[in-house]
């Protein structure tokens, strides 16, 4: 890796790691804003550090299969906010709600769900017009991709720690 992508990389890592701990001192909406450019700036250096080892190829050929990852996920994350929307008739989940414990699963459930759509909008044009060929094209669809499993794997952690806090609540 040459000086100068390893400086960005470092660059971004760093700027990553300001914006989490900024993120500590803010409210709510404010705290999920700063968190997810922080994760973006993470992965933006991975992605941009290892992006020599990615296999085009390969990549193109397993298009399909990614996208139906991406589809199921964004299944599972659809399927589960329509779930926690039928429950706030429960007094407790109620009070989670209006007290904005939910927001930062719940804003990551839509951001992948969105970025999901925008991964299968991506196979579409890719496949539809035979541009498997452009490489930054493949590129974008896997940053995206893996985008959308790390938030998912966030909101995950996320929902488990809400569910203790209900189960403590409940005993």
């Amino acid at each position: 890796m040459d000086k100068i992508k390893f400086l960005i990389c470092i660059l971004l890592l760093i700027i990553g790691f300001v914006l989490f701990i900024i993120s500590k001192k803010k409210k709510y909406k404010q705290i999920y804003m700063y968190r997810t450019i922080a994760y973006v700036l993470f992965l933006s250096a991975l992605f941009y550090m290892f992006n020599e080892y990615i296999n085009i190829k390969k990549i193109s050929n397993s298009l399909e299969t990614l996208t139906t990852i991406s589809a199921t996920i964004a299944g599972f994350v659809f399927s589960g906010i329509s779930i926690i929307f039928a429950l706030l008739n429960v007094e407790y989940v109620n009070s989670l709600f209006k007290n904005n414990f939910l927001d930062k699963v719940f804003y990551k459930a839509y951001t992948v769900v969105i970025l999901s759509l925008i991964d299968i909008a991506l196979y579409v044009l890719i496949n539809q017009f035979s541009m498997a060929s452009y490489n930054i094209l493949i590129l974008f669809y896997l940053y995206i991709f893996w985008l959308s499993i790390l938030l998912y794997s966030l909101m995950i952690f996320d929902f488990i720690k809400v569910i203790k806090r209900v189960k403590g609540k409940i005993k």
